[in-house]
C-alpha cells in the first residue's frame, strides 16, 4: 500500500513536471523579431569627366536603430595619389596610413532606401601622371569606423578638352541642329 501510494505520488509529480515543461517550453518572455544587420560596406564606382572624378555608391536599405553601434552617421571619402608604376595590390592598413581624408558627408535617414549617393572630387593637375585610389568607409556616432569599401582606381587624363561653351539647339522638322564654341584650352591649361 505504501509502495502504491509512493508510485502514485511519483507519477503525479512526473505528470506535473511534464506539464510545466510543456507549457513553458523554456520561454521566459515572448519571442523578439530578428535584428536586421545593416551592411557597413558599399561598392563604389566612378569616372572622370574633365577635371572632376564622380564617385557613386548605393546606400543600404535602412539604417540601424538609434543607439546601435551599427547606426551610420557619416561617410568618409579617402583618396590616395600614387605613381603609375606602383603595385596595384594594397592592403586596407596601407591604404589607411597613406591616404588622405578628402571629405566627410553627413548621412541622414533620408539617404537610405537604396538611394544612389554621388560625390564629385575636383582634380588639380600637377603635370605628372598619377593613379588615384578612392575608398569610402562609414562612421557611427561614436567615431567607430567600418571597413573600407572596394578600391576605385582611376588614372586621370590631364589633356582633356575643357567643356564647350555657348551650346544652342535649333529644332527643325527634319533635324535638331546643335551649335557650340569649341574650347580654347584643356582642363590642365595646355592648348
Amino acid at each position: 500500500m505504501l509502495k502504491e501510494k509512493a508510485n502514485k505520488k511519483a507519477t503525479l509529480a512526473f505528470i506535473m513536471f511534464a506539464l510545466l515543461i510543456c507549457f513553458n517550453c523554456g520561454k521566459r518572455k515572448p519571442p523578439l523579431p530578428p535584428i536586421e544587420r545593416v551592411p557597413q560596406r558599399v561598392e563604389i564606382s566612378g569616372f572622370q569627366r574633365g577635371n572632376k572624378v564622380n564617385l557613386t555608391w548605393t546606400m543600404p536599405a535602412r539604417n540601424a536603430t538609434g543607439g546601435s553601434i551599427l547606426t551610420i552617421e557619416r561617410a568618409d571619402i579617402y583618396r590616395l595619389a600614387e605613381p603609375l608604376n606602383s603595385t596595384l595590390t594594397l592592403s586596407e592598413e596601407e591604404f589607411a596610413s597613406r591616404s588622405t581624408l578628402i571629405t566627410s558627408l553627413p548621412i541622414t535617414d533620408a539617404d537610405f532606401g537604396l538611394k544612389k549617393i554621388n560625390y564629385t572630387d575636383t582634380l588639380k593637375f600637377a603635370g605628372q601622371p598619377v593613379r588615384l585610389r578612392y575608398a569610402i568607409r562609414f562612421v557611427n556616432s561614436s567615431g567607430q569606423k567600418a571597413a573600407f569599401s572596394n578600391f576605385l582606381l582611376i588614372e586621370p587624363t590631364a589633356r582633356i578638352a575643357d567643356a564647350p561653351t555657348s551650346l544652342t539647339a535649333i529644332i527643325t522638322e527634319p533635324a535638331i541642329i546643335l551649335d557650340w564654341n569649341a574650347p580654347n584650352i584643356n582642363v590642365d591649361g595646355s592648348k
